[in-house]
């Protein structure tokens, strides 16, 4: 069960979001049905998965290691913040708007 409350993209860490990530893979898997037959509900949680590897991915093209417990803007980057960074940054966000709107579903 992940306790932890479910922050915006900027102050949660990706040691955490690899975490949720989990947690959405295992959401995933216990809602599989068919392959041909996919629910609304799994397409939003691979979208949401989607996204949260996206951020993941540019957090780490800045220089965060994927097991820093550091919270991402606590982070000295490497690497400029492209306008392409701040969009999947922002996307990631709203999915974790999503997750914890449907925390007691994803989360425990």
């Amino acid at each position: 069960m992940y306790t932890k409350t479910v922050d915006d993209i900027w102050n949660v860490s990706p040691d955490d979001l690899v975490e949720i990530n989990g947690h959405l893979i295992l959401a995933l898997g216990e809602q599989y049905e068919e392959p041909d037959h996919y629910s609304d509900w799994q397409n939003m949680i691979r979208y949401h998965i989607g996204n949260i590897v996206a951020a993941l991915q540019s957090m780490h093209r800045l220089g965060c290691p994927m097991d820093s417990q550091k919270k991402f803007v606590e982070h000295r980057w490497a690497n400029t913040l492209t306008k392409h960074d701040v969009e999947i940054l922002i996307e990631a966000n709203a999915s974790l708007d999503w997750i914890r709107s449907h925390r007691n579903h994803i989360l425990d």
